[in-house]
């Protein structure tokens, strides 16, 4: 009987762990907006990221 328990409370936990398109979707659309925005501005993020770097380096 514990044996059985056990291999449904694992097939319930994986159904939970489930990600479908509809959880997917605005992630995806998340990220391609962060590196459109990143391609766009990319000279000053480079800047920026050099200027840092820079920073770091002289210490």
């Amino acid at each position: 009987m514990a044996r059985q328990y056990s291999a449904v409370a694992g097939v319930v936990s994986f159904a939970m762990l489930y990600i479908g398109p509809d959880q997917v979707a605005p992630l995806t659309s998340i990220l391609a907006a962060a590196g459109g925005a990143i391609l766009l501005f990319w000279r000053q993020v480079k800047g920026v990221f050099l200027r840092v770097m820079s920073i770091f380096r002289r210490k």
